[in-house]
């Protein structure tokens, strides 16, 4: 069956014997068969892996990522986004970002009609920066 699949069979490693000095008298566990070798890595794996991935997706700072790119997508899509800025507000990222400035390139004042009619006709939905 094995050979169907192009599997290749697991082997114990090579006993191999400790140096008298480190030795305690007593002979060191060997396991039997490569099942019971391997067990103890496989889990040990599937415990770190675990571990990063809750570390990955259970960080403080998602939430805040997540406002960030709702407010992009309701901003590039003419929508009021202020609750998504007020999460930001409160993040870990509020120092990094100039509120400020956000605002006022988003607001409506700042957009020409003329030249945002003509641009959208093109696919240029973002013309005060053209």
């Amino acid at each position: 069956m094995l050979k169907n699949m192009e599997l290749i069979c697991l082997f114990l490693p090579r006993k191999r014997r400790r140096p008298q000095r480190y030795s305690s008298g007593s002979e060191p566990h060997t396991p039997s068969c490569p099942k019971l070798h391997y067990r103890k890595m496989y889990f040990e794996a599937c415990d770190v892996l675990l571990g990063e991935l809750q570390n990955r997706f259970e960080s403080k700072t998602i939430p805040a990522v997540v406002s960030m790119e709702k407010a992009l997508i309701k901003a590039a899509n003419n929508q009021e986004f202020e609750s998504e800025m007020k999460e930001i507000e409160k993040s870990c990222f509020s120092k990094d970002i100039n509120f400020f400035l956000i605002k006022k390139a988003t607001s409506t004042s700042s957009w020409c009609s003329e030249d945002s009619s003509a641009n959208s006709e093109n696919g240029n939905f973002y013309p005060h920066y053209m």
